[in-house]
């Protein structure tokens, strides 16, 4: 599968699905989940898939889960049996249902228990979920692509133009999760997503405790950081030099 369907189409997707009419709350948007998890998959090494409706393997029904592929199939008439998703299981909600109260349910622990690694989405918000070493229920990722169910059906498509590519690579580090990182290329993959991501929310996000950084660099430099593109400055410069830090550590 091409890694091909991007963002606006998901929404796109979504949104045409909504507009017939007959879509259940849940099952009916399974396919365009189905094909952004799947983009996402397809450009890592080895291949990620995601597939929906797993069998039960004692701890309940998981909406899909995400299994590695090896780069050679066996060659085999059936699949070894009740096959565990090495990179967790997915638990899929409409997109008014809360994912503060999902991550709180009974059925979550259980999936959390069986598999270790827990994604859940309501087609708007993402997120990962572990367990602590006292058993309890932690967030270690999170994303959000609408704030509401009325953006997410209605908001016009250019405001999730800066979704494009921090989805898709969100979703490739989930898929990551619990991967070795072998080779450092994969670490420097890896800080840079999470820097395109920070440097995306520092744009949307007021930087008030950074001011006295923000006057030690103007200092010490002899330059200003004035205007709107003298923001923006700032802002990449604090996210590259604090990821480029955490690299060279």
């Amino acid at each position: 599968m091409p890694n091909v369907y991007t963002v606006a189409q998901y929404l796109t997707d979504l949104r045409a699905i909504r507009s017939t009419g007959s879509a259940t709350a849940e099952t009916s948007y399974y396919p365009p989940i189905d094909r952004l998890f799947n983009a996402a998959g397809q450009t890592l090494h080895p291949a990620v898939l995601f597939s929906t409706q797993l069998r039960d393997s004692g701890a309940g029904l998981p909406d899909g889960g995400f299994f590695p592929q090896p780069k050679r199939q066996r060659r085999t008439a059936e699949p070894e049996p009740l096959r565990n998703p090495e990179r967790g299981v997915v638990e899929i909600k409409p997109a008014e249902y809360s994912l503060d109260t999902l991550a709180n349910e009974p059925q979550t622990l259980r999936y959390l228990r069986q598999y270790g690694l827990v994604f859940i989405t309501n087609l708007r918000e993402f997120r990962l979920l572990e367990l602590t070493p006292e058993d309890a229920v932690q967030t270690t990722e999170r994303y959000k692509l609408a704030n509401s169910p009325a953006d997410l059906w209605s908001a016009p498509l250019s405001t999730f133009a800066k979704h494009k590519d921090l989805l898709p690579d969100f979703l490739a580090r989930i898929m990551l999760h619990s991967a070795p990182l072998v080779q450092p290329k994969d670490v420097a993959w890896l800080l840079a997503s999470y820097a395109r991501e920070a440097r995306a929310r520092a744009e949307d996000h007021p930087l008030g405790s950074f001011e006295a950084v923000k006057r030690a660099l103007q200092e010490s430099l002899g330059m200003r950081f004035e205007g709107e593109k003298g923001e923006h400055f700032f802002r990449s410069t604090l996210v590259q030099t604090l990821f480029y830090g955490i690299f060279s550590a």
